[in-house]
């Protein structure tokens, strides 16, 4: 899947099951693609399908912010000792 060039970044919290249904929290850094895909390098490999949460922790914002739903898009396993590379989108509340 071709997601385009990276255009911002901010600093999160990614929290979920990885892809051998360990729980884990990380700090990433979060970049956001042309087609509005958010990116994460992690140190975790997670599975296509699944769901993760982010938490914005940048201190530009000045007050708290609360873990938000994603599912992962895309997961390319890391070359080496290198980072998983997971492609997200946000999911929406079905009302």
């Amino acid at each position: 899947m071709e997601t385009g060039a990276i255009h911002s970044a901010y600093g999160v919290e990614v929290s979920g099951w990885d892809a051998d249904s360990c729980f884990f929290v990380e700090k990433a850094a979060l970049d956001v693609d042309t087609l509005g895909n958010v990116v994460v390098p992690l140190r975790h490999a997670l599975r296509v399908g699944s769901l993760v949460y982010l938490r914005l922790i940048d201190s530009r914002f000045g007050h708290p912010t609360f873990p938000v739903p994603y599912q992962v898009l895309e997961a390319t396993p890391g070359q080496g000792s290198g980072a998983h590379r997971a492609t997200l989108r946000r999911l929406r509340r079905h009302c």
